[in-house]
């Protein structure tokens, strides 16, 4: 999935991208449409139409930031349920989401192995559901010292197969990165 830092980066260099494009449109409207620069003319009016400018231009952007964020989603999706389908290794994957996304190699390697984290839990706990028997599942760690201070206090804790664990959280994975797993309890 997409990280939060990155959807930032991505909003901010919209932002940065909707001035300078604002900004250019007005030098060209002075320049050519008026033949004069924005001093000869009210301040006003080319702030309004500035500002105005910006902000359809950061609407327009998220818009299709969504979008671009979506058919990512939609491919990393796909690319996960291929790895699964042809029992492939984390390299093939990981090469392929660096060729699809642009991503470089260690943020690459940071989706592959959350992203198939997430399929396999997710796949589990649906065919825990479907078993009847099993209601409960348990958050297991490595428990070794890479155990990190979201997963440590999870380790061994049981809810049902549709409840979160302790702190609302649903995983595994419960972060990027997460080496976790849930196992099914039947009592």
């Amino acid at each position: 999935a997409v990280t939060r830092p990155f959807q930032d980066a991505v909003v901010g260099q919209l932002r940065r991208i909707a001035v300078a494009g604002s900004e250019f449109g007005r030098e060209q409207v002075e320049q050519f449409v008026f033949g004069t620069r924005k001093a000869a003319l009210e301040v006003g009016v080319w702030e309004l139409a500035n500002t105005a400018a910006a902000q359809w231009a950061m609407s327009y952007g998220y818009e299709l930031v969504r979008g671009l964020l979506a058919t990512t989603r939609d491919r990393l999706q796909a690319e996960v349920a291929e790895y699964i389908r042809n029992s492939e290794t984390i390299g093939q994957l990981v090469a392929r989401i660096r060729g699809d996304s642009g991503f470089g190699e260690a943020r690459a390697r940071m989706v592959a192995i959350t992203e198939v984290t997430r399929a396999y839990a997710e796949g589990n706990r649906v065919a825990w559901r479907a078993s009847g028997v099993i209601e409960r599942r348990r958050w297991n760690t490595n428990a070794d010292e890479l155990v990190c201070p979201v997963c440590g206090p999870l380790s061994g804790q049981v809810t049902g197969l549709d409840e979160p664990f302790a702190g609302d959280v649903d995983g595994p994975p419960a972060h990027p990165r997460c080496r976790c797993w849930a196992t099914p309890v039947v009592e």
